[in-house]
């Protein structure tokens, strides 16, 4: 609530911050049950008046390009990547649960996810449908960087593909497995990270060609799965990278000059 505070008394409107102190109460209460480990999908809502909800909705504006709009920044710095595809840019703060829907979440930091402008329209203000929860928020305690659930397979016919797709894992609960697999699909992941990869791979063919001349497919494959170890490090185990590099070193049809494709004269 403190981020709350500050844009109440940062208000000059003395119907704006006499509301404000009114709502507080209900607003904290709200605030001190929010979770980002709840992954069943069940965000209970509370009924707002439509004056109540345009307050709340302003405070954002407040922390974004009002007075406090330092504090907007200063969350959005807290990641240079989007916090939803790890990959892009970010650019934007995601409500994790909707303000259009949950009001009383507009200026919760823990509501406020750091994102790309794509992955961040895509999400749109969804967060469940029949069949659970659509998403995991990134703050989560149970998603734990340190578990792989990010699996890529390899095929050859006609060109070189990768396929990403998210695997379930015992140090993961199922109920985490599948939400992370929907979250997959609805930001089209799978695309962007082929996509990637297969740049990734056009841009080291020439000197995979060099290794190969040198060492044959042991050279490269050595050189691929050191270079996967180091940027696993440094990106974490499920990032799309290091995922992709593990698994070309561990094909001997890729290190015995798979790559030769994307070789350009």
């Amino acid at each position: 609530m403190e981020l709350y505070d500050r844009v109440r008394n940062s208000s000059t409107a003395e119907d704006a911050l006499t509301r404000m102190r009114l709502l507080r109460p209900r607003v904290s209460q709200r605030c001190d049950s929010y979770s980002p480990d709840l992954v069943d999908g069940t965000h209970p809502t509370v009924a707002w008046n439509a004056l109540d909800v345009g307050i709340l909705h302003k405070t954002y504006k407040v922390i974004r390009s009002g007075r406090l709009r330092s504090e907007g920044s200063a969350i959005l710095s807290l990641s240079l990547k989007c916090c939803l595809c790890g990959h892009r840019d970010t650019s934007e703060l995601d409500h994790f649960l909707p303000k259009s829907i949950y009001p009383e979440y507009s200026v919760l930091p823990t509501n406020l996810v750091p994102c790309c402008s794509v992955c961040n329209n895509l999400k749109g203000d969804k967060v469940s449908d029949s069949l659970g929860p659509l998403f995991v928020h990134p703050y989560s305690v149970l998603f734990n960087s340190t578990t792989p659930f990010l699996h890529v397979s390899l095929s050859f016919e006609p060109h070189l593909s990768l396929k990403y797709s998210v695997q379930s894992s015992s140090s993961l609960p199922e109920d985490l497995i599948s939400p992370l697999r929907r979250q997959f699909e609805f930001l089209r992941l799978g695309e962007l990270y082929e996509t990637q990869a297969i740049e990734e791979v056009a841009e080291q063919a020439r000197g995979l060609h060099e290794l190969h001349g040198i060492g044959g497919a042991s050279r490269v494959a050595d050189h691929l799965a050191r270079a996967s170890r180091s940027i696993r490090a440094r990106l974490g185990i499920n990032h799309w990278k290091p995922v992709a590099l593990a698994a070309l070193a561990g094909s001997l049809e890729f290190c015995d000059g798979g790559f030769q494709e994307f070789l350009v004269e």
